[in-house]
């Protein structure tokens, strides 16, 4: 995305990447959460930025592991520009329930072990036009637990797209991947369509996009037997699923 602070004559584009160095063989991996920021080493979400598209900065880590409703991990996400405001959403994976230590080996394919949250972070400082440093909402836009997800009754959320906003309602608009769980008809894999009245809370997921596999047919596709895959209840994940207006 573009971003020029206000009053500014000049701005900067910004792309931001999942990472996660150590398992890479790169930079050293500081155990605090913390220290991974400040050193631009993190579990997280990279950050690069460029004034010419030509040359590029690595700003450092924008986002990492901080929180209790990111503990375990972070997932894909994506950047929309609020009313002017840069602001990035992605799934954070923490414990199932409050109080647990962060699994960071669950193999429990029914992902018993770990919940997601849908976390929003904005620019610390908007004057910044490399915007060095993000700062997370303190409380979750939507908090999914117990294999419940209040957004769109499903298990988990996952790669939500960047969002956009109906010109005439005013609503917001993003595209997510999902699982349906055993007790849904037609178990199995999903891309929704999502809407916020303000982006920032209240995201419901009323609209299916596309529906594929099931858990319990070999029709699911990705694994012979068509059982769960990347620890998600009833059937294979979709992967950041988008969705673009095209012009008349």
């Amino acid at each position: 995305f573009f971003y020029r602070p206000p009053g500014a004559t000049s701005g900067a584009w910004h792309v931001m990447s999942d990472t996660a160095p150590l398992r890479r063989g790169g930079c050293e991996w500081p155990a605090d959460p913390q220290a991974q920021l400040d050193s631009g080493c993190c579990k997280g979400w990279s950050h690069y930025a460029s004034m010419d598209l030509a040359h590029w900065v690595n700003v450092g880590c924008a986002v990492a592991n901080t929180s209790w409703f990111d503990a375990v991990g972070l997932d894909t996400g994506s950047a929309t520009l609020v009313d002017g405001t840069p602001a990035i959403m992605y799934p954070g994976v923490h414990p199932n329930r409050t109080g647990e230590r962060p699994n960071y080996n669950c193999v429990d394919k029914s992902r018993h072990c770990t919940a997601n949250a849908l976390i929003i972070a904005t620019p610390t400082n908007l004057s910044d036009v490399w915007l060095r440093h993000w700062t997370k909402q303190p409380v979750p836009a939507i908090q999914c637990h117990g294999g419940h997800c209040p957004m769109n009754e499903s298990g988990y959320i996952d790669d939500p797209s960047h969002a956009w906003r109906d010109p005439d309602t005013r609503q917001f608009y993003a595209t997510f991947g999902s699982g349906m769980t055993e007790t849904q008809e037609g178990a199995g894999t999903q891309a929704l369509l999502c809407s916020s009245p303000d982006f920032w809370s209240n995201w419901t997921c009323d609209d299916l996009l596309w529906k594929f596999g099931s858990s319990s047919s070999a029709a699911a596709g990705f694994e012979p037997d068509g059982g769960a895959i990347f620890g998600h209840p009833g059937g294979n994940a979709i992967a950041c699923p988008d969705f673009w207006q095209l012009p008349p």
